[in-house]
């Protein structure tokens, strides 16, 4: 066999060498990956049997997701849409992002639906008892100090537009928690990105 001849049997077989793992893979079927991070103040973990992702980049999609809704509804981040709103004691159109009309829209509708036992303007009172970000009493709020929150509360004081996206509050004091539905709304949204 001359040298020219060799040269090609010998190039197959690598290539045939270094297709060998993809092949193995293919018959092999997907993997499972378990990506996980933080995000709102607790872990995440993600469970998936893929051939076509890696598990770095599955993360990575799933925290971005998390992350862009933490800056917009979270109560914990002063710099989020949500926190900013709550800070603004303005009663004009207050422009958010789409994603957080809709989640407030819904909240709202909820609100109506259960006749005010869902309502998202419950923060002062989160606050006074100690649930959220700033404020951790150590005994139970005097009445004057509840009576006082609950003045401000009231799922009915907030307006929602969705053409440009904005909110507005009928009481200047109003201030907006939705930790009873954002993060139900981000798994959905991670769903929807694993599909």
């Amino acid at each position: 066999m001359s040298a020219s001849n060799v040269f090609p049997v010998i190039r197959s077989c690598v290539v045939l060498i270094a297709l060998l793992p993809t092949l193995y893979a293919c018959e092999s079927g997907p993997v499972a990956l378990a990506p996980d991070g933080t995000s709102m103040g607790t872990t995440w973990h993600a469970r998936l049997l893929t051939d076509t992702l890696s598990e770095a980049s599955l993360q990575k999609g799933i925290q971005g997701i998390l992350d862009r809704i933490e800056t917009r509804m979270s109560t914990y981040r002063k710099d989020s849409e949500l926190s900013r709103f709550n800070a603004s004691r303005s009663t004009d159109w207050y422009p958010v992002s789409a994603e957080t009309a809709r989640v407030v829209a819904e909240a709202l509708r909820i609100a109506g639906l259960s006749d005010g036992a869902f309502d998202i303007t419950v923060a002062p009172l989160v606050d006074l008892w100690g649930f959220g970000p700033d404020f951790h009493p150590d005994r139970i709020p005097a009445q004057s100090r509840i009576e006082a929150a609950l003045a401000h509360t009231g799922y009915k004081n907030i307006e929602i537009r969705s053409a440009p996206p904005a909110l507005r509050k009928r009481d200047p004091l109003t201030q907006i928690d939705l930790s009873g539905i954002a993060k139900g709304y981000a798994v959905d949204a991670v769903a929807t990105y694993l599909r």
